[in-house]
């Protein structure tokens, strides 16, 4: 702007030499009311730039002030709290995922079951196996695949397969959104009902429960972690 204003300012310059005398003056006015208001709009244009960024900071300076208890939530901590998780969940509806955190509920009270096997020391991918998330006490139990009591071989089997039909059977009520491949690798796996059901221990040991639904379990969580960002920013 300030180069568009000399060069200008130059021409007028050049043309000033060229003309006459009463030209000339005419011209100086002209010139000055240019410069004048050029200086006006360069002085106002400078200033309101200035408060709009100095509304910007304040404003985001205002969401980080107000949202910073927001930042510090994690997931782990909507899972231990009750409240919070009824509130995630009713953000996962208004996503229509619901069934996202409750087959991830379902399949970790699964995991814990097992745990509560009296062989289940003997699950050697114990350490190696995704980490089981503890959730609300005051949460009602799924007890379609969870019990206080110790469970049997086939209750585990049953329990593994009505998370299947449930969760990960195409065009089931709640199907959660899992690739293909992982979605492939549970049909060949127990989409046989009966064969499923026929699986001796020596087929389908614990440490096979366990480690059964891990897969699901890492692309839940990721897809939990997309929603759970979004659900912060409303906190």
């Amino acid at each position: 702007l300030a180069a568009m204003v000399a060069s200008i300012i130059l021409i007028n310059g050049m043309y000033a030499f060229l003309l006459d005398e009463e030209w000339k003056e005419d011209l100086a006015i002209s010139s000055g009311w240019f410069c004048i208001s050029t200086g006006l709009f360069v002085n106002v244009m400078v200033c309101t730039k200035w408060v709009i960024d100095k509304m910007d900071i304040d404003q985001r300076n205002s969401v980080h002030d107000s949202g910073s208890d927001s930042q510090l939530l994690k997931l782990s901590n909507v899972f231990i709290d009750a409240p919070l998780f009824y509130k995630f969940l009713y953000h996962l509806r208004h996503e229509f995922s619901s069934e996202l955190l409750l087959a991830y509920y379902e399949i970790s009270y699964f995991k814990q079951w097992i745990l509560l096997s009296e062989n289940s020391t003997m699950v050697p991918n114990l350490m190696q196996s995704f980490v089981v998330h503890r959730f609300a006490d005051s949460l009602p139990k799924p007890n379609k695949v969870y019990s206080a009591d110790e469970p049997t071989h086939d209750q585990l089997k049953e329990a593994a397969r009505h998370i299947f039909v449930k969760y990960i059977e195409t065009g089931c009520n709640k199907e959660i959104n899992i690739s293909f491949h992982c979605r492939e690798s549970y049909y060949a796996l127990m989409g046989d009902a009966e064969s499923w059901n026929n699986r001796t221990t020596d087929q389908l040991s614990l440490s096979d429960l366990y480690t059964l639904y891990d897969k699901v379990l890492y692309e839940l969580y990721s897809l939990l972690l997309h929603s759970f960002y979004r659900f912060k920013q409303y906190q």
